[in-house]
């Protein structure tokens, strides 16, 4: 036997509780310190902030389009005679300027210059007023010059 199998027999054998308890405390002292060594590490990784996140690009603003309108055509003075095509029939389309909302007003009440049912024309209509553009009258519910044989949905005979 060695020297070094001769102290660990002798310590084994011949040593007092108080000495076995003492390795054992050392043993377990050990352990724990290393442990401590190991688990901070582990703790500080889990401690760490999540990384950012990666930062969206900002989005893409578009300029708002142009659009240029063209120039309104002036108002015909009301003591010149409307146009009239080479049927005779009056034309009003022209004869005053009609605003965006006047526009969808008459398509949403489907507006004609010409009524396709007698009896039932612009001139006996209680919205009519008549005169406004010259030959040429004026709607109360839209803008614009409107033909007196012209017809909508909204079409109320006058009173009387």
């Amino acid at each position: 036997m060695n020297d070094h199998d001769e102290r660990n027999t002798l310590l084994s054998t011949d040593a007092s509780p108080s000495l076995m308890a003492r390795r054992k405390t050392l043993k377990v002292l050990g352990l724990a310190a290393g442990g401590l060594l190991v688990f901070p590490a582990c703790k500080e990784e889990a401690k760490a902030p999540p990384p950012p996140p990666a930062a969206a690009p900002p989005p893409v603003v578009k300029p708002p389009e142009v659009v240029a309108k063209p120039p309104e055509p002036a108002a015909a003075p009301a003591a010149e005679a409307p146009a009239a095509n080479a049927a005779g029939d009056l034309n009003c389309k022209e004869k005053a300027p009609i605003d965006d909302a006047s526009k969808q007003m008459r398509r949403a009440l489907q507006y004609k210059e010409k009524t396709a049912e007698a009896g039932k024309n612009c001139k006996g209509c209680a919205q009519y007023e008549a005169g406004k553009y010259g030959d040429c009258g004026a709607c109360k519910l839209f803008t614009g010059a409107v033909n007196p044989e012209g017809h909508c949905l909204s079409y109320a005979p006058k009173a009387g």
